[in-house]
């Protein structure tokens, strides 16, 4: 399919475990998330995930919401995000973030994904400008 995209939709759930671990002062830890995508007119392709953990053995967020909405134009694809995130108790306040995206499709097997966030309300400041997101992904 154009731009190594799957069949138009996604459904995936993951829960996880962890020791703890004493060197690095961690409790056991554990978590779900839950993720969901839908091309619709082989174009507008909505999405949606969902996080939740404990909030122990160093996790960054005990609970996570983000929805965004990907547009194809050609072979490349725009888009943008929200997200809501909580930390674990006491680790300061919620925060969101929104990202908006470009993928460009280097060739039929290589995507390039330039992205910039914006955070509000981290833990260490008013808001965070990340501008220098790269993801890559190579389809084998």
């Amino acid at each position: 399919s154009p731009g190594g995209e799957t069949a138009g939709q996604s459904v995936h759930v993951m829960a996880w475990h962890s020791e703890p671990r004493e060197e690095a002062q961690e409790d056991e830890a554990w978590g779900v998330t839950f993720s969901a995508a839908h091309t619709f007119g082989g174009r507008w392709t909505p999405f949606v995930r969902l996080g939740h953990s404990n909030g122990e053995g160093g996790a960054l967020l005990r609970d996570l919401v983000s929805a965004g909405l990907g547009v194809r134009l050609r072979d490349d694809r725009v888009g943008a995000a929200v997200s809501w995130g909580r930390p674990p108790e006491g680790e300061g306040p919620d925060h969101v973030t929104v990202e908006a995206f470009y993928r460009l499709l280097f060739s039929p097997s290589v995507q390039i994904t330039p992205a910039v966030h914006w955070t509000v309300q981290p833990s260490v400041s008013n808001h965070i400008w990340v501008g220098s997101v790269l993801r890559v992904r190579i389809l084998l």
